[in-house]
């Protein structure tokens, strides 16, 4: 029994008619929900006339029974599964044979394809209630001088155990462990399945010896396992109620008219009980353990036993009632008997039909598709006439324009397309269905219904333009709203239900909603890399297959002043050659702006408190106000502002360099030999190639133009004197003579590289004397003099130091004497009788003016030097 609870037994039989097919199955009480039952169409074996079988749908039509409610069909596949638990003793409760009759109808889509299929539900009784007694304990009495074999009534219902047949209750004892009870269980079966249950006296009572009995009654059902119910019984040793009432009649037969008038009785029972005082007074009533709708339409008086009508039978459908009556008594424990009554009702009345319209959907209007064939059923009609003959004949029609209704069995039809149909015309169709039977006085009733048109997505989306254009200024922030595109699907439902996107050409700029169509700035735009932005929109419906319509988006990006305007050259320099005319352009400073419009539009001036000889005019020229000095300032440094023309103007500053270039408008400046430095003396023993002077001068102009080269304007004295055309040393070309003593005037010539070169001239004196190089001089700097002295140096080392002092004053003395006899001497022959006039001429390179040297005395410059011209660094010339 386990494993029959565990699963359920699937019986499926076929049973074939004209236009449906029956199928019968059997299904275990208390299983779960969805339980799958059995696939409809394929246990009817249904010839569907379509390649595709999803264009047959399946769905119940709904009965006054409504046991579609404990039901569910897949509408495609026809899968039958149960709705909930079903419970027989809830669904049939009292009846041998649970039977849930239900009606399926298979139909197609979009083809004229129809069939109704009528399934039985068998629903089988599982052993899931254990007995139970409506008391827990009862007592009792008996008289202690009962017979063996006198009975106890201990129930008239018995222990109620909600299972039926075999898995009820089928038997009763008592637990009795020492054996010793003098009672045994006895126990009949009522017609509602009740039981009478007695205990019977088997040993004589003695109330002497025992006054009463504590017994417990075991109930027992069928199943397997076994389950128990049990009741105390409390047995008091004295007289009881032991008979029932008895029926006149073991059943009753009676027929009556549908319009039998309310509240009127149509049949009297009786019956009588042989006990004596209240145990022999009987009273009626209806068992109610039977179908609800008997205890609905009748009723029965307790005292008289009269049955009577109590609600109109007309509208009634049922011909035949069983009516379960009870006869009880008063006695202290109560005893009843039952009778069972049928009841016939003929129909003697003319009922207008009843029509039942079954839409074939979940809802309260019928759904066809717009693409639906001609002849497909939208809604089944069934027609319910209680009345017989004529009267109970009934045909139906419609007066729409679109439906017609075509006869599928006796009293039902279909509602099948007449016309095609259109959504987008009429939605939505108004059916009036009429009916009327055949009765001598004919009785009509109509019902309507609604019949939507279902969409099919035949119209794609269409966006209200086919271009958007709008316009958003760069540097905006990122989530900016920038348009709200809109588009209409004249389709309906999900056909119409519209989801936005975009080209991936924009995805990284641009976002849009997928439900409002909202579109958004995901980046910061820059209108000097992108101006113009184009993307395609588009709006997709859900329908299937889906549909899409496209717009474009062109998105402008408007200029922002966003860039500092960029000078070409990041510190420009520029040059001007001095002395030019004031207003002289000298360059345009050049800058750009990467913005447009008044923001790219730019003006140059100077910066304020730069005090310079330029001004700036707003396109960038620099000039000149007046004419620049090189040699006064040669280098200008000031600063530019550049700046555009933006609501917020933007600007930047660079440094200027103005370079004044040099013109040679200045001649070389003599430094030496100059008007009071001109003369130069050597002695005639000067070694050839030495230098004897060098010409110094000054430019102040510039490069090239500074560039000085020397030489002398007359040749004259080219044989003796040679000056370097770079460097301006003057040397001796060759070795002189003391003949050549005397005064050589040279003039100078100093000449600039410029154009044209600017040239000065300078006299320079060279006096050649007859003074020999080796006289002493207090700063002899000759080779052999420095030799010499440095010998003395070395004996005076050894010698005391005083006498190094003695003997060098000594010999620098006589050695001073000698040199200036021998001069004395050479010129004693030259001189012209002015005897005590002579002069000597001595040239510092330190520009110290020349000393005449009266009477052959000896005249030293600052630093006691006879000839300063010639050092102790001068050498020959090579």
């Amino acid at each position: 029994m386990a494993s029959v609870s565990a699963s359920f037994c699937l019986l499926v039989t076929f049973l074939f008619c004209v236009r449906c097919q029956d199928l019968s199955y059997n299904l275990l009480e208390e299983q779960n929900k969805d339980t799958f039952i059995g696939d409809v169409k394929t246990d009817a074996n249904l010839s569907i006339p379509t390649n595709d079988a999803s264009d047959v749908t399946f769905s119940f039509i709904k009965t006054d029974n409504k046991y579609e409610d404990l039901f569910h069909i897949n509408e495609r596949q026809s899968s039958l599964y149960t709705a909930q638990k079903l419970d027989r003793e809830t669904i049939c409760p009292y009846q041998a044979v649970c039977i849930l009759g239900l009606e399926v109808i298979a139909k197609g889509t979009k083809v004229s394809f129809y069939q109704k299929i009528k399934v039985s539900v068998h629903l089988i009784d599982v052993n899931d209630h254990s007995p139970t007694f409506s008391v827990s304990s009862i007592s009792s009495d008996i008289s202690e001088g009962a017979l063996v074999g006198t009975s106890i009534h201990i129930s008239d219902q018995g222990a109620e155990d909600q299972d039926y047949g075999i898995l009820g209750v089928q038997t009763y004892r008592i637990e009795d462990p020492t054996g010793t009870s003098p009672f045994k269980v006895n126990f009949t079966k009522n017609v509602d399945g009740t039981t009478n249950v007695k205990l019977i006296l088997i040993k004589s009572l003695n109330r002497e010896d025992k006054s009463f009995y504590n017994l417990r009654i075991i109930a027992e059902d069928g199943g397997t396992p076994k389950k128990f119910g049990s009741i105390q019984v409390t047995i008091t040793v004295t007289d009881i109620n032991d008979n029932s009432p008895t029926f006149s009649q073991t059943m009753y037969n009676v027929t009556i008219n549908e319009d039998h008038q309310v509240n009127s009785s149509f049949l009297n029972v009786s019956a009588s009980d042989s006990d004596l005082g209240v145990n022999g007074e009987v009273f009626y009533e209806l068992s109610p353990r039977q179908e609800k709708k008997n205890l609905e339409l009748f009723d029965i008086d307790q005292n008289t036993g009269n049955l009577k009508v109590v609600a109109s039978l007309i509208y009634e459908s049922k011909e035949y009632y069983t009516i379960v009556v009870e006869a009880i008594d008063r006695g202290q424990q109560a005893r009843k008997s039952q009778v069972n009554v049928y009841l016939h009702v003929n129909d003697v009345h003319n009922n207008p039909p009843q029509i039942n319209i079954n839409l074939l959907s979940n809802a309260d209007f019928a759904e066809i598709s717009e693409d639906a064939n001609l002849d497909t059923a939208v809604a089944h009609i069934t027609v319910f006439d209680p009345d017989n003959g004529l009267n109970g004949i009934v045909e139906c029609s419609s007066s729409s324009d679109v439906f017609k209704l075509q006869r599928f069995d006796v009293h039902e039809y279909k509602v099948v397309i007449k016309s095609p149909l259109n959504r987008e015309t009429k939605p939505e169709h108004q059916v009036l269905v009429s009916c009327h039977d055949k009765g001598v006085q004919a009785m009509t009733s109509t019902a309507e219904f609604i019949v939507k048109v279902l969409d099919e997505n035949d119209n794609k989306p269409k966006f209200t333009k086919d271009t958007y254009t709008v316009s958003i200024q760069e540097n905006n922030k990122r989530g900016t709203a920038l348009l709200k595109v809109s588009a209409n699907d004249f389709d309906s439902g999900k056909n119409a239900e519209l989801t936005y996107s975009m080209s991936s050409v924009a995805r990284y700029e641009f976002h849009i909603d997928s439900l409002t169509g909202q579109i958004s700035v995901l980046s910061i735009l820059d209108r000097e890399s992108t101006e113009k932005l184009t993307f395609t929109v588009f709006a997709t419906d859900a329908g299937s297959p889906n549909l899409t319509g496209s717009a474009e988006v062109v998105v402008t990006v408007s200029d922002d002043n966003d860039k500092v305007p960029q000078f070409v050259e990041a510190h420009p320099v520029f040059s001007v050659p001095e002395n030019y005319a004031a207003y002289t352009s000298i360059g345009i400073i050049q800058a750009t702006d990467g913005d447009e419009g008044e923001n790219k539009r730019l003006t140059f001036k100077l910066v304020p408190n730069h005090s310079v000889p330029f001004i700036v005019q707003p396109n960038g020229t620099i000039q000149t106000t007046e004419p620049l000095d090189r040699e006064n300032i040669s280098t200008f440094h000031f600063q530019i502002i550049v700046e555009d023309h933006g609501k917020v103007p933007k600007s930047n500053i660079t440094d200027i360099t103005v370079n004044v270039l040099d013109t040679n408008d200045n001649k070389p400046l003599f430094e030496f030999p100059n008007g009071n430095n001109n003369t130069v003396s050597i002695s005639y023993q000067t070694q050839q190639h030495t230098v004897i002077a060098t010409v110094a001068t000054t430019d102040v102009d510039d490069d090239t133009n500074a560039r000085v080269t020397y030489f002398f304007k007359e040749k004259t004295y080219s044989g003796m004197f040679q000056i370097n055309s770079l460097s301006g040393r003057i040397t001796i070309v060759r070795q002189l003579s003391v003949h050549e003593a005397g005064r050589y005037t040279i003039t100078i010539t100093a000449q600039d590289a410029g154009t044209p070169p600017m040239i000065a001239e300078q006299v320079i004196n060279f006096v050649i004397t007859t003074q020999e190089l080796g006289g002493l001089t207090a700063n002899d700097d000759t080779e052999d003099g420095r030799q010499y002295f440095l010998i003395v140096i070395a004996i005076s080392c050894v010698t005391v130091v005083i006498a190094v002092v003695i003997i060098l004053t000594i010999c620098l003395i006589k050695r001073a004497d000698r040199l200036r006899q021998k001069y004395l001497d050479s010129h004693k022959d030259d001189t012209d009788g002015d005897k005590d006039t002579q002069k000597k001429v001595s040239f510092s390179n330190t520009m110290n003016n020349f000393d005449q040297i009266p009477n052959g005395s000896v005249d030293s410059d600052d630093n006691g030097r006879l000839y300063p011209e010639l050092t102790r660094n001068t050498l020959p010339i090579e």
